[in-house]
C-alpha cells in the first residue's frame, strides 16, 4: 500500500534527514553527494537509494527514470536552506544573482541529467537556498509548462495574479 505523499513532501523529508548535522551518516552522505559531478555519480551513492526507497513507498517508481533520481539527490544535496522558489531566487535583485543568459541555460536543459548539472553549479549564486519541495517537483516534472512557469517567476511576473485580475475585471 502506498501513501499519498507528493514527490515534494518525500524529497523534503529526505533532504531534512540529509541536513541533520547530529547524524554522522547524514553528514557523510551529503558530502559525498555534493562531490558528485554527474547523475551517474549520484546514483552510485547509498543516500540516493534511500531517496529512491522513500519515493517508491509513495508510488514514485523511478527505475525507468534514473536521471530524475540521481538529479534530485545531486541537486538537493547542494540546498542548505529551504526558502523561495528557485526561479524566483535566481531573478531577485538588481542585478539578479543569476544572469539572464545563465537562466536561459537552465531553461534550455533538455533533460533532468543536464538540468541537475546546471542547477548544481548555480546553487552558490542563490546562497544554496530555495524551496526544496517545489524544486523536487519541478525536476521530476521538467516539462515546457515547468519551464514557462520558471520564466514568469524569474522575471517577477505572477501569471496566477494576472488571471485573478482578469477574473475580477469580468465580475465588475
Amino acid at each position: 500500500m502506498t501513501s499519498k505523499n507528493t514527490i515534494g513532501t518525500e524529497a523534503y523529508t529526505w533532504w531534512a534527514w540529509l541536513h541533520n548535522t547530529d547524524i554522522g551518516a547524514a553528514r557523510a552522505a551529503r558530502a559525498k553527494l555534493r562531490r558528485c559531478g554527474s547523475v551517474t555519480d549520484a546514483l552510485a551513492q547509498p543516500a540516493t537509494h534511500d531517496l529512491y526507497a522513500k519515493l517508491m513507498a509513495s508510488g514514485y517508481d523511478l527505475r525507468a527514470r534514473p536521471e530524475v533520481l540521481g538529479g534530485l539527490a545531486m541537486v538537493l544535496a547542494h540546498v542548505a536552506t529551504s526558502s523561495f522558489a528557485l526561479a524566483k531566487r535566481m531573478g531577485q535583485g538588481d542585478p539578479p544573482p543569476v544572469s539572464a543568459a545563465r537562466f536561459e541555460q537552465v531553461i534550455r536543459a533538455k533533460d533532468q541529467a543536464e538540468l541537475a548539472v546546471v542547477l548544481r553549479r548555480l546553487m552558490p549564486l542563490v546562497d544554496h537556498s530555495c524551496d526544496v519541495g517545489a524544486l523536487a517537483r519541478d525536476i521530476f516534472y521538467w516539462t515546457d509548462q515547468t519551464r514557462q512557469s520558471w520564466c514568469f517567476q524569474y522575471y517577477g511576473a505572477d501569471p496566477f495574479a494576472a488571471a485573478e485580475q482578469d477574473k475580477d475585471a469580468q465580475d465588475v
